[in-house]
């Protein structure tokens, strides 16, 4: 046999036998082979690649060509970059990845990052610093809301929009509890939340008895669909994708009933903000002394305070942040949302560093099974 026909037989047999870091290590997989493969192994390196797995040491992480192809007497590495003829097919038939590289794998790498299983609970543990969160989110994404729906409602909306779908990115790209994640999330939606309720009132006429009903009708059919789904409504059973996507659309429309129930009382009812917040505040005791004294079912105990801690951030926010003769403070609604943003922001980087609202492993496992806890 000439050398050019054992050559090839060589490149076959090189291409048939996959090497052994083709699966890497550390769960690495690889995009460059020597060798010319074949259709079916071209495939298996598409998919590979396209799942968004970093590349072995052995591949150069700029030209995507073996390192040791690369490798010449007297030239270093980076030097081999301003050679053309390697942006193509390199030496010995090597299959480049930059070949495969595209922006239908960017997209699909990105929503496989996104809809990946959680490892743990995606929610914190409930604890006071927990309120005191939720409280905080609630008034600033009403004071920064109403500031942002000032101006240029379009502009405000656009802007709201473009915050719930980047917080939605990075707390769905988390696949376990991330603080700032998590808190930054609760923040665009109390915004979100408030301009579609505001919206629904302002701009197409429902009035807030109106809205007020849509909001919990809607949370109504949530619950449902959620617990005839998942057969539990416990935040600590937050372990899957579903139920975490259940979890934020409950957020949602809390936040949105909220927003409607604090106007409602406020405004139709003639109560002012001040008053509102202190009537919210006597109704969340309600479940705190039915569940501590009573055995108030934990999850129902729980969605009902977290319900009302909405209208009690809502009306503060408002009443500090509207003029005298709304019954407000007359602070204004831009101070109002960046001193609330700048509180959520100290306490989120506490508990990030603190991380005393991880929930325990074997809490986890516990609740999960339970849907008697919150």
């Amino acid at each position: 046999m000439d050398d050019q026909g054992r050559h090839g037989q060589r490149a076959h047999q090189e291409h048939d036998a996959e090497p052994a870091w083709f699966h890497g290590r550390t769960g690495s997989l690889v995009v460059a082979h020597v060798g010319i493969p074949s259709r079916s192994y071209t495939t298996k390196l598409t998919k590979r690649f396209s799942a968004g797995y970093p590349l072995p040491d052995e591949i150069c992480p700029v030209c995507f060509i073996l390192r040791s192809e690369h490798a010449q007497p007297g030239v270093r590495h980076e030097e081999k970059h301003s050679d053309s003829s390697r942006t193509g097919i390199g030496s010995e038939g090597t299959l480049l990845a930059t070949a495969l590289v595209g922006r239908g794998n960017i997209v699909r790498s990105i929503v496989r990052r996104i809809t990946r299983e959680p490892l743990a609970a995606k929610v914190p543990e409930i604890t006071a610093l927990f309120w005191a969160l939720k409280l905080l989110t609630t008034a600033a994404g009403e004071a920064t809301s109403d500031y942002l729906s000032t101006h240029n409602r379009v502009v405000g909306a656009f802007i709201e929009i473009v915050l719930l779908v980047v917080a939605l990115g990075l707390q769905f790209g988390c696949r376990r509890y991330f603080a700032p994640a998590y808190w930054f999330l609760a923040l665009a939606i109390a915004i979100s939340a408030t301009g579609l309720s505001d919206a629904m009132h302002l701009t197409v006429g429902i009035p807030y008895a109106g809205t007020t009903a849509f909001w919990a009708v809607l949370l109504a059919i949530i619950f449902w669909q959620w617990h005839r789904s998942e057969r539990t409504l416990s935040i600590h059973s937050i372990t899957t994708r579903r139920r975490e996507l259940y979890y934020w659309s409950t957020v949602f429309a809390t936040f949105a009933l909220g927003t409607a129930l604090g106007d409602l009382t406020a405004t139709t009812l003639g109560l002012g903000y001040l008053a509102s917040a202190f009537v919210f505040i006597v109704v969340i005791v309600i479940p705190a002394i039915g569940w501590w004294r009573f055995r108030l079912n934990a999850v129902f105990a729980f969605w009902f305070a977290y319900v009302v801690t909405r209208p009690i951030g809502a009306s503060f926010a408002d009443y500090f942040s509207k003029p005298h003769e709304l019954s407000g403070a007359n602070f204004g609604d831009g101070p109002t949302a960046v001193v609330g943003v700048i509180a959520v922001a100290i306490l989120t980087v506490y508990v990030s560093i603190a991380r005393v609202d991880i929930q325990p492993a074997a809490d986890q496992a516990r609740d999960s099974r339970s849907p008697e806890t919150p």
